[in-house]
């Protein structure tokens, strides 16, 4: 009986020496080196979040950060709709060090991959007076980036309306009373009556 109650506290040492060694392995890491998007979360734009307990313990808002560290319901339907809804993003939003969306929904660097230095334009991925092209009415014109960012050609067509694309007087579609679109002419506002 002896050989038994030996054999039993050497295996009650072993497994608490492991233990104490497991232990310390875990509460020895240092965390602080970590470096999060959203550091009051320690989490990154785009991960999974719970916000909030009701007071029998149900979880508020289950979701996704959004850019700016908020979670998000993934179920919601009443928040604003995104151009990019899987990063929960819109093209032009920062989504990380020096990163942009792009209008192809990804997260870019806004950094110039030869001189490795900001765009001026990082939308454009473009610096001002950098070349562009310019798509008007289903024609492509060479342009220059201008000092707001936009591609500017002189070769392509102005416009009196330049969101419309269309000048004053010009013909139109509007929805009538009966909801039926019904020809209208662009006015001095730059809307179709």
């Amino acid at each position: 009986m002896k050989e038994d109650t030996k054999k039993t506290l050497t295996t009650l040492i072993k497994r608490t020496v492991f233990l104490f060694s497991v232990a310390f392995l875990i509460y020895s890491c240092d965390n602080d080196d970590l470096e999060f998007e959203c550091p009051l979360w320690e989490l990154n734009i785009g991960d999974a979040c719970e916000d909030g307990t009701t007071i029998d313990g149900t979880i508020m808002v289950s979701g996704f950060l959004d850019a700016n560290c908020n979670c998000l319901s993934s179920t919601d339907t009443t928040s604003t709709s995104y151009d990019c809804p899987s990063l929960m993003l819109n093209i032009g939003d920062d989504c990380g060090n020096n990163a942009i969306v792009d209008s192809n929904c990804e997260c870019i660097t806004n950094q110039d991959s030869i001189n490795n230095e900001m765009y001026d334009c990082p939308y454009l991925l473009s610096n001002v007076e950098d070349s562009c092209w310019v798509t008007i009415q289903g024609s492509t014109f060479i342009g220059v980036v201008t000092s707001d960012c936009e591609c500017f050609s002189e070769t392509s067509p102005t416009f009196d309306c330049p969101d419309l694309m269309q000048n004053l007087g010009d013909s139109c579609w509007v929805i009538g009373s009966d909801s039926i679109y019904v020809g209208g002419v662009i006015d001095l506002n730059c809307a179709c009556n």
